[in-house]
């Protein structure tokens, strides 16, 4: 009998572990989501800043391009 209770309270403390990593899991993959959502607006708004500086010193859209691919790959 007291092997018994010794297994159920094991494997129920196992399962409360699980559980509690599982939790801990999402949580960190909920705040990952919203910062990478967070940076990609940042870098958004950065680009359109940027071609907006661009366009005012009268940057071709070729040479934008080009900038922009440079930039992407580097």
């Amino acid at each position: 009998m007291q092997k018994e209770i010794k297994e159920t309270m094991a494997v129920a403390g196992i399962a409360n572990i699980r559980e509690k990593t599982v939790k801990e899991l999402e949580g960190e993959a909920s705040k990952l989501q919203a910062s990478n959502k967070f940076l990609k607006k940042q870098i958004g708004d950065a680009e359109q800043t940027i071609t907006s500086a661009l366009q005012r010193q009268k940057f071709s859209e070729k040479s934008q391009r080009h900038l922009w691919g440079w930039w992407r790959t580097s």
